[in-house]
């Protein structure tokens, strides 16, 4: 169960030449949910990982645009698909809980017109149950930040009012300052009470991935809304059932002679036991199918991942960090080439493993080591797994 469910916002300012970055880091900070604004993707830009599935929209221009990068640990139903080339739109509903998570991804396209009832029809009126709402809304207001309103500001501070929704957001901007020392809070996070109640922390990160905009990370502890008995009969233990090899006679009368000795009740306790019981007749009847080690859950590493990569992105951190300090136009500089570098060093990295893997196929020619390559590349799970090549690029 997703005890924990971390979630980053972030406007990736063009997601495609920035995803095995992205990916990578998600997966190595146990990221449930992405929320990406400005993803640049057309309808024919198709971006994959194995551990996570993938809902956007686009914008025509192939600018703009939002996606939302999903762990398959997360069971969810896609609500809500907006696209006016203004403002994108995007919401599931996940259903790991007792009570359903509504979760909202906005991105506006700045200088243009938004009519008020805009915010109080699809944003302000989801203020009730569990519902997290973020975004790139392009909109100024001192109330998070901003040294004036603009008229879209104005426009969700009124509604915001009249709302239940909790803006997480405090007065630390969330843009990367430029020449002239301008920053920015428009990247904004809004929470129902409920889903308030449950908020562990909010964060902005320090590292931009090569964005101009900060990765905001929000963490919330959920379990008390924990499923307890919503039986996952493929995840009913850490490992697989055979159910081809299961012997049901055993399983049934287990489970009939188990349920004998119980008394009528719905009691907490007696669904306790009920649960025992039905998993107590798994393990005695069905045989379980031998599964790698994973202690990730699901988080399944990026073997490309090289020492050279994570120098490149140490460089990058420590040149923002001396322009930050001192805003000169050679520190900028010297941050856009170590931005550069950075980006260079990470396709480096999976262009020179997915040779190697290929070189590794002209050499061991037996049909078991071909089969381990074909699981590979369908995305099965196992330590040396190098789907990434194929899906991240």
């Amino acid at each position: 169960m997703l005890n924990e469910l971390k979630i980053i916002q972030w406007n990736a300012r063009s997601l495609k030449p920035k995803w095995s970055e992205f990916i990578y880091n998600i997966t190595k900070n146990k990221i449930q949910i992405g929320l990406i604004q400005e993803t640049w993707l057309t309808e024919y830009d198709n971006i994959k990982d194995n551990n996570y599935n993938i809902e956007k929209v686009d914008r025509i221009d192939g600018y703009g645009g939002v996606a939302m990068i999903i762990h398959k640990s997360v069971t969810y139903t896609k609500t809500l698909s907006y696209n006016d080339n203004v403002t994108q739109l995007i919401g599931i509903e996940i259903n790991n809980y007792n009570k359903p998570v509504h979760i909202y991804n906005i991105y506006c396209k700045p200088k243009n017109k938004i009519k008020r009832r805009f915010w109080e029809q699809y944003m302000f009126n989801k203020d009730h149950g569990y519902s997290i709402f973020c975004g790139d809304l392009n909109a100024h207001h001192p109330y998070w930040g901003a040294r004036s309103p603009n008229p879209r500001g104005s426009d969700i501070f009124t509604e915001y009012n009249k709302s239940l929704l909790i803006l997480l957001n405090d007065y630390r901007h969330t843009t990367i300052p430029t020449l002239d020392q301008n920053t920015s809070t428009l990247d904004l996070s809004f929470v129902s009470p409920n889903m308030h109640s449950k908020l562990e922390n909010w964060e902005i990160m320090q590292d931009t991935m090569g964005s101009d905009h900060f990765p905001i990370v929000i963490s919330f502890n959920m379990t008390n809304l924990t499923c307890k008995y919503n039986l996952d009969w493929k995840n009913i233990s850490h490992n697989k059932f055979n159910f081809k090899k299961a012997n049901w006679l055993v399983f049934s009368k287990t489970v009939e002679n188990k349920v004998n000795e119980l008394k009528l009740s719905t009691s907490f306790n007696k669904m306790d036991e009920l649960y025992n019981i039905i998993t107590e007749a798994c393990e005695t009847s069905i045989p379980k199918i031998k599964m790698p080690i994973n202690n990730s859950r699901g988080f399944s590493p990026k073997p490309w991942w090289t020492d050279n990569c994570s120098r490149a992105i140490a460089q990058r951190r420590l040149a923002f960090t001396r322009f930050r300090k001192q805003m000169t136009a050679v520190n900028y500089r010297t941050f856009q080439i170590a931005q550069l570098k950075a980006r260079e060093e990470i396709q480096l990295a999976k262009r020179l493993s997915w040779e190697k893997m290929c070189q590794d196929i002209g050499e061991k020619r037996t049909s078991s080591f071909a089969w381990k390559i074909v699981g590979k590349l369908k995305g099965n799970k196992c330590h040396n797994s190098n789907d990434t090549f194929i899906n991240n690029n």
